[in-house]
């Protein structure tokens, strides 16, 4: 959970440390379509 009321100072270093994690650190949701075609495989 990402907090939604966030101070700018808050925001910046949420800014920041999201910068740093990179896309790799993003969770992994899988969408309908991909779950199916797991499904029917």
């Amino acid at each position: 959970e990402v907090p939604s009321r966030l101070n700018p100072e808050q925001r910046r270093k949420l800014e920041e440390f999201a910068a740093l994690c990179g896309e790799e650190n993003t969770p992994m949701r899988k969408s309908f379509f991909d779950r199916a075609k797991e499904f029917f495989k």
